[in-house]
């Protein structure tokens, strides 16, 4: 079961379970709110701490941007079911998917939980908006690779697209890389929808000074300085403590 929607005007949307809520979403918060657009925060299987925190985080985000809207949903799933570690990352990894069409009130831009909006994002003239790119890694018989999945655009009255990439999703293995093959798979299964197609100035993982969203990919949110240097800054600009929260 799912629980929530977002708000009614274009909203940025990121998911991820309670760890990465705890470690992540408050500097992504800080920034969205800095950069002044709406969020939505979506959590799968939060415990008691896990809802008072998106709380916490939606109560220093209007601290930061009064004018904003900070929304929250859950889903309660059964993790068990997928056996292997690589499944259970996959799930969580691609949960923004499986369960955007079912929140999205607004058009929306799907992130990561780990980026940083680094400018303020207007709504965008488009149906779909895709990271595509000329990578072929070996995974999904080269199929992946094709579309990151860092960033995606969808208006609301095309989140067909969506219920293609969830379908793709569902009906597969969670093996590292399904959602950008789903992705990939969706676009192509849509070719007369009006695209727009990001490029490394809108997001990128070098941290370059320039570019709209910074998202922290593998290690680099732990090894790379200028991106955990940034996290513990906007963590710093986060106006409520959790001592004084919790």
């Amino acid at each position: 079961m799912i629980y929530g929607t977002t708000g009614t005007e274009f909203t940025l949307m990121a998911a991820c379970d309670e760890k990465y809520l705890l470690d992540h979403a408050k500097g992504f918060t800080s920034s969205a709110a800095l950069a002044k657009n709406n969020i939505h925060l979506h959590v799968t299987n939060p415990s008691a701490k896990g809802h008072k925190y998106l709380e916490f985080l939606c109560a220093g985000y209007n601290m930061l941007y009064p004018e904003g809207s900070c929304t929250t949903s859950y889903d309660t799933i059964d993790i068990s079911v997928y056996k292997r570690l690589e499944y259970k990352k996959t799930f969580y990894a691609c949960n923004r998917f499986l369960v955007a069409a079912d929140v999205m009130k607004a058009d929306m831009l799907l992130v990561d939980i780990d980026c940083f909006i680094m400018q303020h994002i207007d709504n965008i003239d488009a149906d779909i908006g895709l990271f595509l790119r000329d990578e072929k890694y070996k995974e999904w018989n080269g199929e992946a690779g094709k579309v990151a999945a860092g960033v995606v655009y969808v208006k609301q009255e095309h989140k067909d697209f969506l219920l293609s990439v969830k379908e793709f999703i569902d009906t597969n293995k969670k093996h590292w890389f399904v959602d950008q093959v789903a992705l990939k798979r969706a676009y192509e299964a849509f070719p007369n929808k009006r695209y727009h197609v990001f490029d490394n100035k809108f997001m990128d993982w070098d941290f370059k000074p320039n570019s709209i969203i910074w998202t922290g990919k593998g290690d680099r949110k732990t090894s790379n300085a200028t991106y955990t240097n940034k996290h513990k800054a906007f963590k710093n600009l986060f106006p409520l403590k959790e001592s004084e929260f919790f």
